[in-house]
């Protein structure tokens, strides 16, 4: 079942252009910046990897707080990200696919954290890649480009930046020169130090082949490749932290670093693993506190929204408050969750639950293998190895059982003793208590979250959307009306949960805001408005007339 969240009512502006009053507090809000990074777990020397060469993370390690219990809502980037900026399991409200084949549709009062950021005074930057299973509203962003940056920033306003870097991604493990000389190229047109890092001539023979893949030459060049990559996307770590520095906003900036999910490898990406789903992530606060400590409490993407609303003095919904949080907004909690579901043309719906020892894994079709033919991944030499070694008859037993054409309906794994997650615990007469335990709190999880992979996939619009095509947002409606602080005009729709945006309607220049109560009268000309709900198309745009602006 989908859970619905009333949205909070609107406050009265002071006027069209005014200040929020929640941005007018004593104590300025801090700037915020996520670097986001993809397809990587924790390779990074400030995390104990001994071979990684990350001079500047490890930096910003040294100045920040390490989170080494940290989890992804799902092992690939569209469900991740999903989960990431609403704060919602995606299962819940049908970005769980990979990738979504209809628009994934949050439960009217669901709001993405940016837009509350947003709604509260702060300017919202995105430049990357925008896969939230659902198109972006313009609502989210005051910015959102490919290009964006950190230019051209308001005077008067907190803002909050999403920059991102696909240094790392699985598509640059590929050993496909045409491909990564159009890589090149993009990067030496925005980071000059992170094309002199890929021009490096470096090695890092010493990386070590998980167990999960087969050691062989080009799986160790496929290694040597990632950490090549994970140098350059450190790169671009040292290129934006200096950006902050010489613009002279470091010091009243949050700085976040986390990647999407796991390695880019087979057995990690798009796998419920601790390979797939446990990522790095580093806060550094700009007064210095935390400086070089290490968290170890578990913490899960759905617990960034509100965590981020906190460093911004923000109250988090009452939706994004189900797992006690400390002050500084991180959680209290005992378990984080995970879900995969579709990956691209392969099915592979599973669950997992895990705690600060025990992993469970629950597969609902186990007889999907675990690692389908899925073409992008084919591209690999992990995989093409693992291919070439089983026609051969030389695949070790362990990894023929990743390409069998079954799996294990449970797994339970002692992540502390088997930190790969390679002996299967589920049927140890020994570990029946804490696999009961395990499958009695996922249970419990999903009875409470709901499952929206319990219908089949293509009947999932009918929920979503309550019908077939996809809904349009209403279009805005102009209203005058008396309050007790005099005449004010009111843009609503009729869309529940519907977010709006304004601006001069005679001046095409003139910058959107996002509406947040009605505005004091008289306003200066004719406004135009639009509304998005997020899941659905976007309104028509509506503009205000002279009829408008009497109370009626």
């Amino acid at each position: 079942m989908l859970l619905t969240h009333p949205k909070p009512l609107l406050t009265l502006a002071l006027s069209v252009f005014g200040t929020l009053a929640s941005a007018a507090s004593a104590a300025e809000p801090p700037n915020i910046v996520l670097l986001l990074v993809e397809d990587l777990s924790p390779r990074i020397g400030a995390f104990g990897d001994p071979v990684a060469n990350t001079p500047n993370l490890d930096e910003l390690a040294a100045e920040g707080l390490r989170l080494t219990n940290v989890f992804t809502a799902a092992p690939v980037c569209a469900p991740s990200r999903a989960a990431l900026f609403t704060g919602l399991y995606p299962q819940t409200f049908g970005a769980q696919h990979m990738r979504a084949r209809q628009s994934a549709v949050p439960p009217a009062g669901v709001i993405p954290f940016p837009e509350i950021l947003r709604e509260h005074g702060y300017y919202t930057i995105m430049q990357g890649k925008n896969d939230f299973q659902f198109d972006a509203p313009s609502t989210m962003w005051d910015v959102n480009s490919p290009d964006a940056s950190l230019k051209n920033l308001p005077a008067d306003q907190p803002f909050f930046a999403v920059l991102q870097n696909g240094a790392t991604h699985e598509s640059g493990l590929w050993r496909d020169w045409g491909v990564q000389l159009k890589r090149f190229a993009k990067t030496a047109t925005n980071c000059v130090s992170c094309a002199l890092a890929m021009l490096k001539p470096a090695r890092w023979n010493d990386a070590e082949v998980p167990p999960y893949l087969p050691d062989t030459p080009k799986v160790r060049a496929e290694m040597n490749r990632l950490y090549a990559n994970v140098h350059v996307m450190d790169a671009w770590v040292g290129q934006q932290i200096a950006q902050l520095d010489r613009a002279g906003l470091l010091d009243d900036t949050v700085v976040i670093w986390t990647t999407d999910h796991g390695d880019g490898l087979p057995r990690a990406k798009r796998s419920l693993y601790d390979s797939g789903i446990k990522v790095p992530m580093i806060i550094r606060y700009p007064d210095g506190s935390r400086e070089g400590q290490i968290d170890e409490r578990l913490v899960s993407f759905v617990d960034l929204p509100a965590m981020i609303l906190t460093l911004a003095g923000i109250d988090p919904p009452a939706y994004l408050t189900h797992v006690p949080r400390t002050s500084d907004g991180l959680p209290e909690r005992e378990a984080i969750f995970a879900v995969s579901d579709r990956m691209d043309n392969a099915r592979d719906r599973g669950r997992a639950v895990r705690d600060t020892q025990y992993k469970y894994i629950r597969n609902y079709e186990p007889d999907a293998p675990l690692l389908a033919e899925i073409p992008y991944r084919e591209r690999l030499d992990s995989m093409s190895e693992m291919r070439r070694l089983q026609s051969e008859g030389t695949l070790s037993p362990t990894l023929e059982a990743y390409l069998a054409p079954e799996r294990a309906p449970e797994e339970l794994y002692d992540t502390q003793a088997d930190p790969h997650e390679m002996i299967n615990l589920a049927a140890d007469p020994t570990q029946a208590d804490i696999l009961q335990a395990l499958r009695d709190t996922l249970d419990a999880w999903l009875a409470e979250t709901g499952d929206l992979s319990d219908i089949p996939e293509d009947e999932m619009s009918a929920v979503l959307w309550e019908g077939e095509a996809q809904p349009r947002t209403a279009p805005p409606r102009f209203t005058a009306i008396e309050t007790d602080a005099g005449l004010a005009l009111a843009i609503t729709s009729d869309s529940e949960g519907a977010s709006i945006e304004f601006r001069q309607a005679d001046d095409p220049d003139a910058r959107w805001r996002l509406y947040t109560g009605p505005l004091a009268l008289p306003v200066a000309g004719p406004l135009e408005a639009r509304a998005s709900r997020y899941g659905f198309k976007p309104s028509d745009h509506a503009t205000s007339t002279p009829e408008d602006l009497q109370v009626r």
